[in-house]
């Protein structure tokens, strides 16, 4: 009686599934018309666990139900208390466009990200630790974002920005359009050298366009892209 390392108590020590605190919430099931599990150990499981410090621990009675029906009770209890704590899957579709440095002395590539499944709030956080949705300032070089929702589940998306030094951004007339059609990028205006990025940021595409000149995709999976021309020109287009 006196040894603590007696065999018997070892094989009781190890069949001590009770003496500790759960750190999430926590339901025990019990029958006092259980003819096979004594229901006592459900409520002292409680209190011990309670007693260890667990702040969300109950212990759930289904009344005269014998073994049998006690099990189907106890598996309806655990599923509908799980179903209560459910999320839906976190799966945000993270798009960015995103803009080259063209700058030595002073950087000015950028980022631009946004989300198209919008019914939660969302986080945005950078891996240099800004938070928002733009990052600006830019060197070439790849970036990170992460963006988390209320429930705290989170992703990681990451971008590449080019360096495009020495080429001349200036006012200009010249403009991009989509033709859904023939699956082309028509240009208008001066000559230009037209870059497609995907949403990841990286780039898939380019060509030298003359005015009236196309570029044609067909070869592009489906999805949504940005073309980002030399003198500025812009357009977010979408294949399918």
């Amino acid at each position: 009686e006196s040894d603590p390392n007696h065999p018997i108590r070892l094989a009781l020590a190890d069949n001590d599934v009770y003496d500790w605190a759960p750190n999430s919430k926590t339901i025990l099931y019990y029958c006092e018309g259980d003819d096979q599990v004594g229901y006592l150990n459900s409520i002292i499981a409680q209190e011990t666990m309670t007693a260890n410090g667990a702040v969300d621990v109950t212990a759930t009675d289904g009344g005269g139900l014998d073994h049998g029906d006690c099990a189907p009770f106890a598996m309806l209890g655990g599923f509908f208390a799980f179903e209560a704590e459910r999320t839906d899957t976190f799966d945000p579709i993270v798009y960015g466009q995103v803009s080259g440095n063209t700058s030595i002395d002073q950087p000015n590539g950028s980022i631009d990200v946004f989300i198209q499944n919008t019914d939660s709030l969302w986080t945005y956080e950078w891996n240099d630790g800004t938070q928002g949705t733009t990052l600006e300032g830019l060197t070439a070089g790849d970036y990170e974002i992460t963006v988390s929702d209320d429930n705290g589940c989170s992703t990681t998306v990451s971008f590449e920005v080019d360096q495009n030094v020495g080429v001349d951004y200036h006012e200009t007339n010249s403009q991009l359009h989509f033709n859904s059609v023939q699956q082309t990028i028509v240009f208008t205006g001066s000559n230009s050298l037209i870059h497609v990025y995907d949403i990841n940021g990286r780039r898939v595409a380019e060509k030298y366009l003359q005015a009236g000149q196309a570029m044609r995709l067909e070869a592009m999976r489906p999805g949504m892209y940005f073309a980002v021309g030399a003198l500025g020109e812009r357009l977010k287009f979408y294949l399918e």
